[in-house]
Order: structure tokens, then C-alpha cells, then sequence
């Protein structure tokens, strides 16, 4: 949101064709944690969360089971209200490339990077 104290609504985030549930605009990191591994695009996330000046807030997304450069996650929030309220979001680590390689073991399941 964006500092102004009579923000409201809320928002959802998409990620690899998935959308999330819709998320309160005062959410916190646990709870975009959840609402993004419940994305069938999503494995396992780390999220932080950071309070900056006037009520805004920064969440910061780390994958920790993507690999690859992946595609931004897009926000949704026409259902914020209050003046110029918005979700932006930037990337902040650009993946590379990723090569998985079958380990010739009876599990083909199993990945190596």
C-alpha cells in the first residue's frame, strides 16, 4: 500500500498462470507466504517483510525450489482503495538459466543442479 493511513481492500498476486487468494492490503510475511505456495506454479518460498515510513510496507520473495530466470509475479489491485493505492513489484536478483540433469538413480524424480 502506499502510506496512506486510510488504505484498504486488498489485492491478489499471480504467479506462472496461478492467481492467489485475495490478500488484505495490511498482510503480513506469513501470510503471503501461504497464499503463494498454494500456487500449484509455486513450491516453496522465503518472504520478509520490511515496515517503511507512512504505513507502507515491503515484502521481499525469495523461491527456494524454482529454478531459472522466472517470471516476475504480477499484482491484481483494483480492490485496494484509498488514494493512489498500488502494489508494484521489482526484482531485485535475476535467475540464470537452469540445467537439470537425471542422475542416472533409480528415482528419475530426483533432480541435480
Amino acid at each position: 500500500s502506499n502510506g496512506n493511513p486510510n488504505v484498504g481492500g486488498d489485492f491478489t498476486l499471480s504467479f506462472a498462470g496461478s492467481e492467489t487468494q485475495h490478500l488484505p492490503h495490511d498482510a503480513d510475511a506469513s501470510e503471503l507466504k501461504v497464499a503463494l505456495e498454494n500456487l500449484a506454479t509455486v513450491g516453496i518460498v522465503e518472504v520478509s517483510q520490511v515496515a517503511l515510513e507512512h504505513g507502507q510496507k515491503q515484502w521481499a520473495v525469495t523461491f527456494q525450489t524454482e529454478a531459472g530466470d522466472l517470471p516476475l509475479i504480477v499484482p491484481t489491485f483494483g480492490r485496494l482503495t484509498g488514494s493512489n493505492a498500488k502494489v508494484t513489484v521489482d526484482q531485485t536478483v535475476q535467475g540464470t538459466a537452469a540445467t537439470l540433469v537425471y542422475d542416472g538413480s533409480v528415482n528419475p524424480n530426483q533432480r541435480q543442479l
